[in-house]
């Protein structure tokens, strides 16, 4: 509960900790879908908002997270592709402030009231400035401290067969990478990124082997280069990243600036949004949110899915903490375990298992 308030209070995400073609790829979006999507970085419903559906919820409980988006949203509307890329921080500005101070008073009074209290984070380009970015930040500084050839070397492979033999002959075996996993823990990694859903892993749980899996299967199936999520992780930035989030790619700009008109923006727990509303939804992008809560909640979240989809809806969740749905529920939470398999092995965010199902009412 500690972690849960500090969580609700602060700026956790600022980027895209997810690859959305999963979601894109799972939800099989279409022109009429009104979909529910968890707020996040605001970035994966932006990226939502690039297969053109007819309208998104992006609830999230943590008001920040949701200025967040506001600020994206309002940023997308009033600037150019160019210019947005250097007020977000993606590339360098020196007159961010500038920038935000001829739009602000687009924004809703709290988020207004936020940001201006908050400028730093503006002027240091909002983009890296979240808990896990500062995170991914430090951990890339500890890597060019102790192995920085090696960092580079990483990022420069266009085969994976031979980045993937350079990984566990080199990398892996190097004793600074080894010492950084080892010092890893639940409790140390929640305490840098504010991260719940670590709390639920119990202490027995071997959090260096989940790391070095993850690690391993990144690197030995992903070219590190084309893999943002990597690129933040070992490098800090997104600057030596070739495939950018949706969001943040120029082709898509356009489009995601028409469609910001069909964004609404709840602040509210998932569960207890669901369980008042009297609004149905085609698809569900849930993220992680079931890591964040108890066995009870856990399960009232399906239910309350179920009660509130159309026909022929659609969910797509991740999950860090295996839970089984419960038996009452589960038979009309039908999930595609290939899909999911299949999704899985491409994903970029490769700590998640995924739950993709067809919601039979």
């Amino acid at each position: 509960m500690e972690h849960i308030m500090e969580y609700k209070g602060n700026l956790n995400y600022t980027t895209c900790n997810e690859d959305s073609l999963t979601e894109i790829q799972a939800l099989k979006v279409k022109a009429k879908d009104t979909i529910l999507c968890l707020t996040g970085s605001g970035g994966p419903v932006l990226n939502l908002l690039t297969e053109n559906p007819q309208k998104i919820i992006a609830i999230d409980f943590n008001p920040i997270q949701n200025w967040l988006l506001e600020l994206k949203m309002v940023a997308i509307k009033n600037l150019e592709y160019k210019d947005f890329i250097r007020f977000i921080g993606l590339k360098k500005s020196k007159n961010r402030l500038e920038i935000f101070n001829s739009f602000v008073g687009e924004l809703s009074a709290e988020s207004r009231y936020y940001w201006q209290k908050n400028s730093k984070f503006i002027n240091k380009g909002v983009l890296y400035q979240g808990t896990l970015e500062k995170y991914y930040k430090y951990v890339s500084d500890i890597l060019k401290l102790t192995m920085e050839e090696k960092v580079n070397k990483i990022l420069s492979f266009t085969s994976l067969e031979e980045q993937s033999h350079y990984y566990q002959h080199h990398w892996k075996t190097d004793p600074n990478w080894r010492e950084l996993l080892t010092s890893s823990s639940p409790f140390y990694f929640n305490n840098k990124t504010l991260e719940p859903a670590y709390d639920y892993l119990g202490e027995g749980y071997n959090f260096e082997k989940f790391c070095s899996d993850m690690v391993d299967r990144g690197f030995m199936t992903h070219l590190v280069r084309e893999n943002h999520l990597l690129c933040l992780s070992i490098d800090g930035s997104y600057d030596r990243a070739e495939k950018l989030p949706l969001w943040l790619q120029e082709e898509n700009y356009n489009i995601i600036r028409s469609n910001l008109h069909k964004v609404e923006i709840e602040t509210d727990d998932i569960v207890s949004f669901l369980m008042k509303t009297d609004k149905k939804f085609d698809k569900y992008a849930i993220s992680n949110v079931t890591d964040y809560l108890n066995e009870d909640k856990f399960n009232m979240l399906f239910q309350y899915i179920i009660n509130s989809s159309k026909e022929n809806s659609r969910l797509c969740a991740r999950y860090i903490v295996p839970r089984q749905i419960a038996k009452k529920i589960a038979p009309y939470i039908k999930r595609e375990l290939e899909l999911e398999e299949q999704l899985e092995k491409r994903d970029l965010a490769l700590e998640y298992k995924l739950i993709v199902a067809a919601i039979d009412k």
